[in-house]
């Protein structure tokens, strides 16, 4: 079920998703640019923990990077991740994860960054598809009886294994991802996370747990009369694929709620909620601009009538504009095919947003006028054309979006017989 990826890939902790160079992207496996089900952001949780440190296993789902901790070494400090007790006598620890949005994993990363002579020896993955019924509720400080609870409700389920007990890397630079691809195709809400320290020097831990996959949500129960964000990734809109990593990583930020308590530091525009005018390409043909594109699949078929457009926080003196277009494709041909982003220009676009320039810290509200098919769409395309030398290319780009909203109406599509 689960098949370990080459420890011959070569990154820097904590880093598969902030590669320099396309040869390291070509390293990086597929999965790590699928959706991050088990992070903090998109609603992920721990609802518990056999070495009683639930706040420590929540390191685990963070979406930044592991740090190094200057401390780490005094009796009193912690590296960034999961370092279990040193003094605990179990020979195995496990901590029980909710995933923030139900779906089929791909493949796993555990990232022992830092975590160098007491890392694990082994870990293993079990997973379990629970009712929000039956999905235990917990709360910030949990008494005995609550642990006492979860530990009978964690014994009590049927797992199913994903990941057998595998081999762990030491955070060294060059081996702290460890790999795993992942074969089955169910759909999962919950996981738990068990690992085997060396009997030895039982203390030690795991720096990040990274679940890479595609959001199965259900939108059965959302009435075709009521605005939905058909984008959203918790109603299962996924990015299928980019013109290059760097937009897939970008397109990959955009179409979540954030569910995490930390706040970022962008600014807003008071008294500004516009773009800029909607510009002609004709008249930018003397301008040098380089185009990234990213294709999205909503999380179902259906008409827009409004897009919301947040940008994030950057240098306004380069000329930055993003164009969207529509597409209604039959769902039942295979979108997971490696060649999509081959095929990608000849499916039948239509322009639902012209290109547009955009402003930092604005947020713009756009209301559409359907295109063909009646209306019915299956698929976005984000364009995004950038005017800037190519020192300062790839952090623009990085930072001229912040939120996609694509907010319209369920609709199935009725398409011709063959």
């Amino acid at each position: 079920m689960a098949e370990p990826v080459s420890s011959e890939v070569i990154i820097s902790p904590g880093n598969s998703r902030k590669l320099k160079s396309n040869s390291e992207h070509s390293q990086c496996p597929t999965f790590v640019y699928l959706p991050e089900l088990s992070s903090e952001k998109i609603g992920g949780k721990v609802l518990y923990s056999t070495d009683n440190q639930e706040d420590a296993a929540l390191n685990l789902l963070k979406s930044c990077d592991p740090v190094w901790n200057d401390n780490a070494l005094s009796l009193d400090k912690h590296l960034d991740g999961w370092e279990t007790s040193s003094l605990s006598s179990q020979s195995c620890q496990w901590c029980i994860i909710q995933l923030g949005i139900p779906g089929v994993v791909y493949g796993i990363d555990v990232d022992t960054a830092y975590f160098i002579g007491h890392h694990p020896l082994r870990m293993s993955v079990q997973v379990a598809k629970l009712s929000t019924e039956n999905s235990p509720k917990t709360s910030k400080k949990t008494s005995k009886e609550e642990r006492k609870r979860l530990s009978e409700w964690a014994a009590s389920k049927d797992w199913d294994e994903l990941v057998p007990a595998q081999p762990l890397q030491p955070g060294y630079q060059t081996s702290c991802h460890n790999y795993f691809k992942i074969s089955n195709r169910n759909s999962w809400t919950h996981l738990r996370f068990s690992i085997f320290p060396d009997v030895f020097s039982p203390g030690g831990g795991v720096a990040r747990l990274r679940v890479y996959g595609q959001p199965a949500a259900d939108l059965s129960c959302t009435p075709n009369d009521s605005l939905t964000d058909l984008l959203l990734l918790q109603n299962g809109g996924v990015c299928v694929c980019s013109s290059c990593p760097k937009m897939i990583q970008l397109a990959s930020t955009l179409n979540y709620d954030d569910q995490s308590t930390t706040s970022d530091n962008t600014c807003t525009r008071p008294g500004e909620n516009h773009l800029l005018p909607i510009f002609d390409l004709e008249k930018l043909k003397d301008t040098a601009v380089d185009v990234f594109w990213a294709v999205y699949r909503l999380g179902h078929p259906g008409i827009v009538k409004k897009i919301k457009i947040q940008t994030g926080k950057f240098d306004c003196q380069y000329l930055s504009f993003c164009r969207l277009e529509a597409c209604l494709i039959n769902r039942k041909q295979n979108f997971e095919d490696n060649g999509f982003e081959d095929k990608a220009d000849l499916y039948p676009w239509q322009t639902l947003l012209p290109l547009t320039g955009l402003l930092p810290c604005t947020q713009s509200v756009f209301e559409i006028t359907p295109p063909r098919h009646g209306g019915v769409i299956t698929h976005i395309r984000l364009s995004l054309s950038l005017s800037a030398p190519n020192p300062v290319k790839h952090k623009l780009l990085s930072a001229t979006l912040k939120r996609l909203h694509i907010h319209g109406y369920k609709c199935i599509p009725s398409f011709p017989k063959l």
